[in-house]
């Protein structure tokens, strides 16, 4: 049998319905639509972004034939002065043929030199390296360094020290000085692991130009860049220049 509702009890529903019905409004309805409505918005901006980047992209791709071009040329003039070889042990013969007819013409007197293993500069680039002792006088030496340093081939001198050799007849009208520096040179690989890239025959005689990089043997701008950060970071003073102070500290 049904039972009668009061006006007390019709009015208690009517209460309960208009509080419930928000929240359930807000629960099942408003917040869902709002964190869809964000999802969504969230979702554009990432879209504009990336079509932003995409057309960026489209615009600088008119200038990669240029900058293409531009690499190759950089790459003709500089890829004479890395060293070149069927391998990179062939290529580090190279480098310490080159040290040791710069010491003859500057009268320096190589006692050791000793090949270490070749690294992965960066990508397409090889970089040779050999421990070097030399002995002669002060400008010798110093004429020795900057040849390497100035030279036609791309040179790093590093961890350079100096210290005087005391001569067998005793002899004070002569100072002789040994230089022990580790030598770093520079080839060009298609694959760092593998075989090193030829460089091209040299260009004819030109002025010398500062040591600084080439490119590497795609020509690309990006290739490019990472020859020059393979032969980033050297000393802010050359060797011949710390020989040259440390020699003078030396004789106080």
């Amino acid at each position: 049998m049904p039972v009668a509702l009061t006006a007390r009890d019709r009015r208690a529903l009517l209460l309960g319905a208009a509080v419930l019905a928000p929240a359930l409004l807000f629960a099942f309805v408003a917040r869902p639509f709002a964190g869809a409505l964000a999802e969504r918005r969230d979702r554009l901006a990432a879209e504009r972004d990336l079509l932003a980047r995409e057309l960026r992209l489209l615009a600088d791709a008119r200038r990669f034939p240029d900058a293409l071009r531009d690499a190759e040329a950089e790459l003709m003039r500089e890829a004479p002065r890395l060293f070149a070889g069927s391998d990179p042990v062939a290529a580090t013969s190279a480098l310490e043929g080159f040290v040791a007819a710069q010491a003859i013409a500057h009268r320096v007197f190589i006692q050791r030199s000793e090949s270490l293993a070749p690294e992965s500069a960066a990508q397409g680039v090889v970089a040779l390296r050999t421990t070097v002792r030399a002995v002669g006088d002060l400008d010798g030496l110093l004429s020795f360094l900057r040849s390497l340093e100035a030279g036609r081939k791309l040179v790093r001198i590093e961890r350079l020290s100096l210290e005087r050799v005391e001569e067998p007849d005793g002899g004070q009208d002569r100072v002789v000085i040994a230089a022990s520096a580790l030598v770093r040179g520079y080839a060009l690989a298609a694959d760092p692991t593998g075989p090193l890239a030829a460089a091209p025959a040299e260009a004819p005689a030109r002025a010398p130009v500062a040591n600084r990089a080439g490119t590497t043997p795609s020509g690309s701008p990006a290739t490019s860049a990472a020859v020059s950060a393979a032969t980033q970071g050297a000393a802010p003073a050359s060797a011949s220049a710390r020989a040259g102070a440390t020699a003078r500290e030396g004789g106080r």
